[in-house]
């Protein structure tokens, strides 16, 4: 409505607001290949995966839209996980016409989380005389 002193502009709360969020990711494939005799094959694969996550959010108690006194917010994660992968192979070829393959697998893994999370509330009181 034209005229409305009431109304406020919507970028204005942008003002009083500071925010942050970031990704970092580290992941990787290291692996070995080691021909070992009567043609068996040994690999050993090893697979890091790492994350961190940031967050950092400010609502300024300057802001005369903010109803809470100000706010702000702090999120840090860690997330981790590995794997190793053991591998045997086995090629055998009869008469030039059959061919026999074996593959046996054993596997280890660990996955971990790590949450801080923190939000702090600033509440003024105003007392009127």
């Amino acid at each position: 409505m034209a005229g409305d002193n009431s109304t406020t502009n919507p970028l204005y709360a942008r003002e009083y607001r500071d925010q942050t969020k970031k990704y970092y990711s580290l992941n990787a494939n290291l692996y070995a290949k080691i021909q070992l005799p009567f043609g068996i094959e040994y690999q050993m694969n090893y697979t890091p995966y790492l994350q961190w996550y940031h967050k950092f959010y400010h609502q300024s108690a300057d802001s005369e839209v903010e109803t809470q006194g100000g706010t702000s917010e702090r999120q840090h994660d860690i997330k981790s996980h590995w794997t190793v992968d053991n591998i045997v192979r086995w090629k055998k070829e009869f008469n030039n016409e059959h061919n026999l393959e074996l593959t046996l697998l054993a596997n280890a893994e660990e996955k971990r989380n790590l949450v801080n999370y923190c939000i702090n509330f600033m509440i003024l009181i105003q007392v009127m005389y």
